[in-house]
């Protein structure tokens, strides 16, 4: 909470003989925002309240909205050298029922920044507008420009012919995420009584998820260290769809200079088969792992990746 600078936090719970239930959640801190959030709905209460549920097409409504003004405070989320900032803003109201919610409102968010010093990675003055539209989020603007400076070139022949840009070039997208309306039934989760039945019916609710975004890189600066500098140009599309993940794009580098340590000679990984096709392949393959019973644990289903590069021709390497 000192981090926060929390002013104030309460939580009101209100539940009405016949059954009706309304709460409200009020959030007040310096740094870590601001939400004032409502929630009304009704319960199904037996006589003398020996039971009670929470039936699926039991109504739903409630508003919320949502300021946060500096997205740093979360950074401790994000991975070990990562930095983001930003301010976020939410209107969101909810209708519908419990098993299918619909949400509307806006969600925007201005200055972002996701920054590695350790990468050279510093994608910044970012800017989001997206709908809720019942099941689905609307992205209908994300703009983020690339990192400036760096100051990585090769000199001689087969040096880079330009210098540093000074521009870090721009990412625009737009897209769509969409999700399954409401979960399981309580009765249907009864049911699953199995890990295996309970991991088919998680796996069921992740392949509801999709995605759909379309992006632009224009000379976009990706990286920019003094040993390591990438700017690329060119559209890719992100898609997940049935629990996979698809990529597609095809992209120009604009320019490159990268420096490999001498002491950083990559060497593959014991589990990299190297097949050629003028010999016979003489590694072993790995050993196949033997299926387990029905509740073992299996990966999702493999990324689906095609990508295009062209090298351009301002590309440097050295090392």
């Amino acid at each position: 909470t000192g981090r926060a600078g929390l002013r104030d936090a309460r939580l009101w719970l209100d539940l009405a003989p016949d059954g009706r239930v309304s709460a409200r959640l009020r959030w007040d801190s310096e740094r870590a925002g601001q939400a004032d959030a409502q929630l009304q709905s009704q319960l199904t209460i037996a006589p003398a309240w020996t039971a009670w549920a929470w039936a699926a097409d039991a109504a739903l409504s409630g508003q919320m909205r949502a300021r946060l003004p500096d997205l740093g405070v979360w950074s401790a989320l994000a991975p070990p050298g990562w930095r983001v900032r930003g301010t976020l803003g939410a209107d969101v109201a909810l209708s519908g029922t419990r098993q299918a919610p619909r949400w509307s409102g806006s969600l925007q968010a201005d200055g972002l920044r996701v920054r590695s010093v350790l990468e050279g990675i510093d994608l910044q003055d970012g800017r989001l507008r997206a709908t809720l539209q019942g099941d689905a989020l609307e992205i209908t603007e994300l703009r983020l420009r690339g990192a400036s400076g760096g100051g990585a070139r090769i000199l001689g022949p087969s040096g880079n012919r330009t210098a540093p840009p000074a521009d870090g070039g721009r990412l625009e997208a737009t897209g769509r995420v969409r999700w399954a309306a409401g979960g399981a039934h309580p009765q249907a989760q009864a049911q699953a009584q199995t890990q295996a039945q309970a991991q088919a019916q998680a796996q069921a609710q992740a392949q509801a998820l999709s995605l759909q975004l379309q992006a632009q890189a224009t000379a976009l600066q990706v990286l920019a260290r003094a040993d390591r500098q990438l700017s690329v140009s060119g559209p890719l599309t992100l898609q997940l769809d049935d629990g996979q993940v698809r990529v597609r794009g095809h992209l120009r580098v604009q320019r490159a200079a990268i420096v490999l340590p001498e002491e950083s000679a990559p060497r593959l990984g014991d589990d990299v088969v190297v097949h050629s096709r003028r010999q016979p392949a003489s590694n072993t393959p790995p050993e196949t792992v033997a299926e387990g019973p029905a509740t073992a644990v299996r990966s999702a289903r493999p990324a689906d990746i095609l990508l295009t590069v062209d090298l351009g021709d301002d590309f440097a390497l050295e090392g």
